[in-house]
């Protein structure tokens, strides 16, 4: 992952204004449904005298950028794919291939832990918040724990959502299973170390916006502006940053996997021809 980590800023420094314009366009619209639909939540928000409604927007805020990561990063893994394979990326084929397989990252990524998430963020219950977060993380520790690379699996490899006539025919479902089965170890702990990094950047970035709008403005305190716009900037770089780096880690993972096993079925048939010649 280190090594992984250092390729990542290496790519990102080569390909800085493009690679730059496609997180944006993945994270703009977020960050401003983000934060229309919390607008009354953060209304509520009492910075300097009762920290509970703000610690309610910051759950809520991070239950929305969890739901709304694969839909952010359609640009970049189709940007990277079209750098990695076709060398000259064509903007109007990246379009046409995010329309053509939308309707999988509906299906796959978006509808079992959307209506949880809405419901999260709309209700004031308790109980069902409890419940709601717990559904959630269990659903999203599936995604991007154990699953992480099913984003690149309906982009890049492009398999129909279900099987159209053998059994045997492969869809995506089946083949994000294939691809990710015994690795489930090293998965979790790149998941775990990605999750450490990236909390600790979007900490560090926040509080160094905070600090330079205090150096041109002497402005110290808690405000929207702070909640809204610039924690979500920290959020939205360091996520941009990670789809570069997951779009790595899987080029890494089928290298290593499949590699191996052309290398193992190579082997089998090199001992099979061996015994015919003897």
């Amino acid at each position: 992952m280190p090594e992984l980590f250092d390729l990542t800023f290496r790519v990102c420094r080569e390909f800085a204004a493009p690679l730059a314009a496609a997180i944006a366009l993945g994270a703009a619209p977020m960050v401003l449904f983000n934060i229309w639909l919390l607008r009354d939540h953060l209304a509520a928000v009492e910075f300097d005298v009762d920290l509970a409604p703000t610690y309610s927007y910051l759950w809520r805020l991070a239950y929305l950028v969890l739901l709304e990561i694969p839909l952010a990063a359609i640009p970049t893994t189709l940007y990277l794919s079209h750098v990695m394979f076709r060398q000259s990326p064509n903007y109007w084929s990246i379009f046409r291939d995010a329309l053509a397989m939308l309707p999988q990252v509906f299906f796959y990524q978006l509808l079992p832990r959307g209506l949880l998430v809405l419901w999260a963020i709309t209700t004031d219950e308790p109980g069902w918040i409890f419940f709601c977060t717990l559904c959630l993380l269990l659903e999203l520790f599936l995604h991007y724990a154990i699953w992480p690379y099913l984003n690149e699996v309906i982009f890049l490899e492009r398999n129909p959502m279900f099987r159209r006539s053998s059994p045997h025919d492969m869809n995506t479902l089946r083949r994000a299973w294939g691809l990710h089965s015994y690795t489930s170890g090293d998965l979790f702990g790149r998941w775990l170390l990605s999750l450490l990094f990236g909390a600790a950047w979007v900490c560090a970035l926040w509080v160094a916006i905070g600090y330079a709008r205090f150096i041109f403005t002497g402005q110290v305190a808690l405000d929207v502006p702070l909640f809204t716009v610039y924690l979500q900037i920290a959020l939205w770089v360091v996520i941009g940053y990670f789809h570069v780096a997951r779009f790595l880690s899987y080029l890494d993972l089928r290298i290593r996997k499949e590699a191996w096993e052309i290398d193992l079925r190579l082997r089998a048939a090199a001992g099979r021809l061996q015994r015919q010649l003897v």
